[in-house]
């Protein structure tokens, strides 16, 4: 256990400060002063028998580094971190990375507005059933890649307010996503993605993909529905769906939808 009050931090860097602390169980900050740190990658990874982790008053405002924040934290079964100022973090990638305990995920006050990387984000965190992201501001994101790879309990997911118009890589964004039945991405811009390989692989129980305003200039395209069976793919007009459909061979139907 870490815990006290009146302490400071006034070095700019927290990467990787309790990495690997794998004994600790409890740790509670209430007692730093992070204002001047502007690096907080891996600064819990690793602490994988932590089961209580208090946040309250941490300050982040100056914070742009968020990689693997969280990563490797097996047995913390809920975070809530609605009320870290995000607003100048420009990298989240592979933050909750292996969270596979984390069950409740609260990222109701996240700013998103400057973020360029959220790859691997959620990777492997198999116990959340469901992931409200909707608030996310993502128009300055260029990787989503793997984001939500083997998030297998997932089973709703909102990405209603998904801008994804310089996203450049999807690869394997939704990989081995086996619980989902159906992902709502009628708002995707996806004119800028080059990478979609396995983005929908292994998500067996997948029946239906909306994304009737997508456009699919992607050069990379392997295994992207590979694994899938009865799936229907909504999109936006025959050129669309004859793209759709070659990749889905078997596996499914693109179909023309109303925009």
């Amino acid at each position: 256990t870490i815990g006290g009050r009146g302490g400071i931090i006034a070095d700019w860097n927290c990467n990787q400060l309790f990495m690997n602390f794998s004994n600790m169980q409890t740790i509670d900050l209430t007692y730093l002063d992070t204002s001047y740190v502007i690096n907080m990658r891996a600064m819990f990874r690793g602490c994988n028998n932590l089961s209580v982790l208090n946040l309250e008053g941490f300050d982040t405002l100056n914070v742009t580094n968020m990689n693997y924040m969280f990563a490797d934290i097996n047995k913390l079964n809920s975070l809530e971190l609605d009320m870290f100022n995000t607003s100048n973090v420009v990298s989240m990638s592979a933050m909750f990375y292996n969270c596979n305990s984390l069950t409740s995920l609260n990222l109701d006050g996240f700013d998103t507005s400057n973020v360029t990387d959220m790859s691997s984000m959620f990777e492997r965190c198999n116990s959340l059933t469901d992931l409200d992201v909707s608030n996310f501001n993502t128009d300055k994101v260029e990787s989503m890649a793997f984001m939500f790879q083997n998030c297998t309990s997932l089973i709703d997911l909102n990405l209603g307010g998904f801008d994804t118009s310089n996203v450049v890589s999807m690869s394997a964004m939704f990989y081995n996503c086996n619980s989902l039945t159906s992902l709502n991405l009628d708002g995707f811009d996806t004119s800028n993605v080059t990478d979609m390989s396995s983005m929908f692989s292994r998500c067996s129980s997948l029946k239906t993909i909306d994304m009737r305003n997508a456009v699919f200039n992607a050069t990379s395209y392997g295994s992207m529905f590979s694994f899938t069976s009865g799936l229907t793919v909504i999109v936006k007009d025959e050129v669309a769906r004859s793209w759709i459909q070659d990749k889905l061979g078997s596996n499914g139907t693109a179909v023309i939808g109303s925009i």
